[in-house]
């Protein structure tokens, strides 16, 4: 049963690692659509990119450190149970 049960969470903690990874990588890709130079015939003020940055990258941080949080946690749990 201990056995399972650590197979169980280290499969957990590959999974919130995937979350994370996909979280990142869709993050990236949203900021880089958002944020191409000259995507508006008005070249946008520091404080609009600065604003629009800070939206995108915000939850994506949050998510992503939520996530790897979570994976360390499981990894740690599992480890100690032996």
């Amino acid at each position: 049963m201990l056995i399972t049960g650590t197979l169980l969470a280290l499969g957990a903690a590959g999974l919130a690692l995937a979350v994370a990874g996909v979280t990142l990588w869709g993050g990236w890709l949203a900021l880089r659509d958002e944020l191409v130079p000259g995507f508006r015939t008005v070249p946008p003020r520091p404080r609009s990119i600065l604003l629009t940055g800070i939206a995108v990258l915000l939850p994506i941080v949050a998510i992503a450190a939520f996530t790897l949080y979570l994976a360390v946690t499981l990894v740690q749990r599992a480890v100690s149970a032996w």
